[in-house]
């Protein structure tokens, strides 16, 4: 760990371990909306996508069931420490748009 570089990446498993906890009942679907849509675009003033027409094409497309390990091989981070390596998560984020452009 002493050679590692510094930090360790988070947003490869922070969606899927939230949506955990929603989906073992320890956190409602409300709040999990909240700290990952509403809440961030209300904070930093930007809009967000409710699916109505002129919303952003922002959104992403999740599959809640599927199971994955959490390894370098599995994140896109370009950083690949984390203390969750080796993990079974249920839930993958499978692709990404921002302004209706794909980028993962």
């Amino acid at each position: 760990m002493d050679v590692a570089p510094c930090g360790i990446s988070g947003l490869d498993t922070a969606f899927a371990v939230t949506w955990g906890l929603v989906r073992d009942g320890h956190l409602k679907r409300e709040a999990f909306d909240r700290a990952w849509i509403t809440g961030p675009a209300q904070t930093f003033g930007l809009p967000f996508n409710t699916f109505q027409p002129g919303d952003p094409a922002d959104f992403f497309l999740f599959d809640p069931e599927e199971e994955w390990t959490v390894g370098p091989k599995t994140m896109h981070s370009k950083g690949k420490n984390t203390p969750l390596t080796g993990t079974v998560l249920k839930g993958r984020v499978k692709t990404h748009f921002l302004a209706g452009k794909k980028i993962v």
